[in-house]
């Protein structure tokens, strides 16, 4: 919210009948006002199971693409971790693919060939016909399915290979954000993710 936007918010609650019982929901906290905060009652809820997320991808995408996914929403469910936004976020047959590759990444006793999945993320049928625009868009969603699903690895396996590969995937992000061609992110990551294990 703006500052004017919160500061009538703040005109609302405080002028409301009492028997009126608003529920505000942030997702990120930090940026609502203080004045504002300090009027509230925090109450904290938990994330949501992979089968709750599942039931909610089942009732709001629709009948056709559902039944076509039900690998895909369970996969989606398990990488959202708990958040069904992220999880309509990654809905896609392009990120199933990334989905997939990504489970290769963190995987055990998997054989990587870099330049292959660098290619692979990086196709001219995903990216658009030659446009950096659409390749830094597909490098960005990329990464961030690799940060989420080393994530859940991480969780899952708490070893040093899995930190420097979640590491190295949170750089290749900071690389991207500084103009670096998509491409030659790509290309380093994945050789530095073959040598971490």
């Amino acid at each position: 919210l703006s500052t004017s936007a919160a500061n009538a918010l703040l005109k609302v609650l405080e002028e409301s009948p009492r028997y009126c019982r608003w529920i505000l929901l942030a997702g990120h906290a930090e940026r609502v006002l203080p004045t504002v905060k300090s009027r509230c009652r925090k109450i904290p809820f938990s994330l949501l199971s992979n089968q709750e997320v599942e039931s909610v991808l089942n009732r709001v995408l629709p009948a056709d693409q559902v039944n076509a996914g039900s690998r895909q929403i369970q996969k989606i469910a398990a990488l959202s971790g708990g958040s069904v936004s992220i999880a309509l976020s990654l809905w896609g047959e392009e990120n199933l693919e990334w989905i997939e590759l990504s489970e290769s990444v963190f995987g055990k006793n998997t054989k990587l060939s870099p330049l292959v999945l660098a290619g692979s993320v990086l196709s001219d049928k995903k990216s658009g016909s030659g446009g950096g625009g659409g390749a830094r868009r597909q490098a960005e969603g990329f990464l961030r399915i690799l940060a989420l699903a080393g994530s859940k690895y991480l969780q899952q396996d708490p070893s040093m290979d899995n930190a420097k590969k979640i590491s190295s995937v949170l750089e290749s992000w900071e690389e991207l954000k500084r103009n670096v061609s998509p491409q030659l992110v790509l290309d380093a990551l994945f050789m530095n993710l073959v040598d971490c294990g």
